[in-house]
């Protein structure tokens, strides 16, 4: 008998693919979750927030700083 995916099941393979860098994947990976009917839990949330962070949010920092304004407590939280 199969078993369907869940929340514990996707979350530690958007996981991996974050710490990858494969964003384009890990959004892949959502929409099959979401498909499927699986709602994903803050822990997942958690994981893509950081990923898109970490690979997008450089560059928006580099935007910022190079329009002059200066990064704040908040923006680093």
């Amino acid at each position: 008998m199969p078993v369907a995916p869940d929340a514990y099941t996707y979350t530690p393979l958007i996981r991996v693919l974050c710490d990858s860098g494969r964003v384009a994947d890990t959004l892949s990976l959502l929409d099959d979750m979401l498909r499927r009917r699986c709602q994903p839990n803050v822990v997942t949330y958690t994981g893509l927030l950081v990923a898109m962070c970490r690979n997008s949010g450089f560059t928006v920092l580099d935007k910022m700083r190079a329009k002059g304004c200066s990064p704040n407590i908040v923006t680093s939280s």
